[in-house]
């Protein structure tokens, strides 16, 4: 059984309102299923890299954390994925529930827009 298509979401900044991306998606953390997020398959309008990329202790992907324009930390962005994690990276780009929120997109007709079900983007 597959799981439905996800709603296509616009990401917004909470601290300034600006638009982060219009290739939002919201999803579960795979190291904690009780921790939403969202993801975007692209890199976020003004995102600020910030710091030096980190592994974490149980896997060695590169890891770096990025702000918006406006200085609020979003999330982190995984540079180079592990061999495991390189099976599923078409979203590399992860924002706190915190820090943005999303509003799902509609077609001109009025429908929502939905991810493909292998999450690489929109249909056209």
């Amino acid at each position: 059984c597959e799981p439905p298509p996800a709603l296509v979401l616009a990401l917004h900044c909470v601290s300034c309102g600006a638009k982060v991306s219009e290739r939002g998606m919201q999803v579960r953390l795979l190291a904690d299923t009780a921790t939403t997020l969202f993801s975007t398959d692209s890199r976020p309008a003004g995102a600020v890299d910030l710091g030096d990329p980190v592994s974490l202790d149980d896997c060695i992907c590169q890891l770096r954390d990025f702000a918006c324009a406006c200085g609020l930390r979003m999330g982190y962005h995984i540079e180079r994925p592990c061999p495991s994690c390189a099976v599923d990276a078409s979203h590399s780009w992860f924002l706190s529930d915190r820090c943005a929120h999303g509003s799902p997109l509609v077609s001109a007709a009025g429908e929502p827009l939905l991810w493909t079900s292998d999450g690489r983007g929109p249909p056209p």
